[in-house]
């Protein structure tokens, strides 16, 4: 939220050197588990699911520094350790969504909406990405129930920005087709 806040300061010397120190620190938990998983040492639950926070968090910096091939490397290393982990599947389809897989995106995201049907942010994603694929009512449908779980998200100007997008390509009537 820190390194957020610094890049909305439009302070980008800050956010990348908060970035800088996290992933160094990160990379120093990633080089114990790598180890831990070479002696093939028996690692228990409560472990897999700290490396898999660990993994997530690395996804979050290759994510946050628009590296999208790496966030999803590390995304997918998240959900093997934690499969049932909505946020990690989230995580993965908004990585896929900025990478123009969209299609991927919208599988990873569907599952992250199977896993906690009341994780809003998985709404809002999966609306964009339904957007994109050009499936205007099932995004306006996705946003409209991300704004019943949190109707704060009515005065968010993004939300507003999508809705109207949404709502000028559905008034548009379509073009006939030339054949």
């Amino acid at each position: 939220v820190y390194a957020r806040k610094g890049r909305e300061a439009g302070d980008e010397r800050f956010f990348r050197e908060y970035i800088g120190k996290a992933m160094q620190d990160l990379k120093k938990a990633e080089r114990i588990i790598l180890k831990l998983e070479k002696t093939k040492a028996i690692i228990p639950e409560e472990t897999k699911a700290y490396n898999a926070i660990i993994y997530d968090r690395i996804g979050l910096l290759h994510f946050y520094k628009d590296d999208f091939p790496n966030a999803i490397s590390y995304y997918k290393k998240a959900i093997a350790l934690d499969p049932n982990n909505h946020i990690y599947y989230n995580n993965l389809g908004g990585a896929y969504y900025l990478f123009g897989k969209y299609e991927v995106a919208l599988n990873a995201l569907n599952i992250a909406i199977d896993l906690n049907k009341d994780y809003t942010r998985a709404y809002k994603n999966r609306a964009l990405v339904k957007f994109a694929l050009g499936k205007y009512k099932e995004a306006k449908k996705d946003l409209k129930r991300a704004i019943d779980l949190d109707p704060i998200l009515q005065e968010d100007k993004a939300i507003q920005k999508i809705l109207k997008e949404i709502n000028d390509k559905l008034l548009k009537p379509k073009e006939p087709r030339q054949g």
